[in-house]
């Protein structure tokens, strides 16, 4: 399994009054991309709402690929480390309006900044003992190094009962996390060992 199932969003009607230029680039993109004006219009407002308003207020900007991918060819891979933990600490935090930090709330803010930035993709596998967060990407193994402690940071909030461990590769990031056991010893007489548990 993958993810989470998305809620159904109600839908509303609304009339808006449209540049006639801007309208008729919206017709032109959205004919390209085989969609209807309604729909793009749409995916780009919710945008505008979820992202923009938002990265304005925290002053995120927009930095080519490229050239980030540049800057860090630059750099020793420990100290790519210390960036990547720093950002996780320091520039993200504001985003996050959840008072504790679940795995949901950690995935959720993960795959909200991946989906607007468009610098990763991320997805939750389930498994019968353990979950992965599989953080993928095109910019190189540096930025894997960076995205490793970024994301262990981020995962670090979970608290010493989380077990955590990393593997990367030129494209990828895969966190296995298991909850380490609460108590490790044999049940007494008449309970079982998922009464230990709970």
């Amino acid at each position: 399994m993958i993810g989470r199932a998305r809620p159904k969003r109600r839908m509303v009607t609304r009339t808006l009054r449209l540049y006639e230029d801007v309208d008729q680039k919206l017709e032109e993109f959205a004919r390209k991309q085989n969609l209807s004006v309604s729909a793009v219009t749409n995916h780009w407002l919710k945008r505008l709402v979820e992202w923009e308003i938002l990265a304005e207020r925290l002053n995120f900007v927009t930095v080519h690929s490229r050239l980030l991918v540049k800057f860090l060819d630059g750099l020793p891979d420990n100290l790519i480390r210390e960036i990547g933990g720093w950002a996780a600490k320091n520039t993200t935090e504001r985003m996050n309006p959840f008072k504790t930090a679940t795995l949901e709330t950690i995935v959720g803010n993960l795959e909200f900044q991946g989906t607007y930035s468009r610098l990763y993709k991320i997805d939750w596998l389930f498994g019968d003992t353990q979950q992965k967060i599989v953080l993928t990407h095109e910019m190189g193994p540096k930025w894997s190094v960076f995205c490793e402690n970024f994301l262990k940071q981020k995962l670090s909030d979970l608290g010493s009962k989380t077990r955590i461990t990393t593997h990367t590769t030129e494209g990828q990031v895969v966190a296995e996390i298991s909850q380490v056991p609460i108590l490790e010893r044999r049940p007494v007489e008449g309970t079982t060992a998922r009464d230990f548990t709970r």
